[in-house]
């Protein structure tokens, strides 16, 4: 389990709580990496916009629709500066469809991580799933 716990790190994957079993993670892990790939495209496509000064990463909360599309997203931790909030949520936003995810997933709470900036050239972004103890 420890193993698999690592990579579900490495990939932007956490999951905590509820009864997912240690299958699943190489599974979320892999669904995490796609959704994060579309995401870092959708935020470096007009990154030429943001200054030189403005930088920092913004967390989303967000389900998954019964469409596909992100729904319910919502700005869990600001980066300070609403513009960026403002421009991450829009980017969740404006990747439409996302992967098809493993059922486990579609039933979650699943936040992402959105660093921009004019001094972060890969933009790093970073989605992670987490089950919400209820």
């Amino acid at each position: 389990m420890l193993a698999s716990f690592k990579m579900a790190i490495a990939a932007g994957l956490l999951v905590l709580g509820g009864n997912t079993g240690e299958q699943n993670v190489p599974e979320g892990a892999r669904w995490a990496a796609k959704v994060s790939a579309k995401l870092d495209n959708a935020v470096a496509f007009d990154a030429d916009r943001i200054g030189p000064h403005l930088h920092g990463t913004t967390r989303l909360s967000f389900r998954i629709g019964t469409d596909g599309k992100a729904t319910d997203i919502n700005v869990v931790r600001s980066s300070g500066n609403d513009w960026l909030d403002r421009r991450a949520a829009g980017k969740l936003r404006m990747i439409g469809k996302l992967p098809e995810a493993p059922a486990w997933i579609r039933e979650r709470t699943l936040y992402a991580d959105i660093s921009q900036g004019f001094d972060d050239p890969r933009y790093n972004v970073r989605v992670s799933g987490v089950a919400m103890l209820q």
